[in-house]
């Protein structure tokens, strides 16, 4: 199972260092809903993989989660979003609440 969260991670951090005019534009609802989905799925990968207490997860998706928003900085035509960020934490707590 770690493989499968080590690779989710990965495509995560490799999708969000893609420069904006690389990327297909996308609408507001679906940008919202593909970091609510990113990061609820890497919250249940990196539960089921570490087998450790709920808390633990989103203290790391609070990390990762602030690391991906200000990381995209140097990216270009990218910028740091706080509602991207609130989303993603978001989907960390939704996998708290539901499993």
């Amino acid at each position: 199972m770690k493989k499968f969260f080590f690779l989710w991670f990965f495509l995560l951090l490799t999708l969000t260092s893609i420069p904006k005019n690389e990327i297909i534009a996308t609408t507001t609802l679906l940008s919202s809903l593909s970091h609510f989905f990113f990061y609820s799925t890497l919250s249940l990968l990196f539960l089921a993989s570490f087998k450790t207490k709920k808390y633990y997860m989103l203290i790391f998706i609070v990390i990762i989660g602030i690391f991906d928003e200000l990381h995209q900085f140097l990216i270009p035509g990218r910028y740091p979003s706080i509602f991207d960020f609130i989303l993603d934490v978001l989907g960390g707590i939704f996998v708290c609440l539901s499993v």
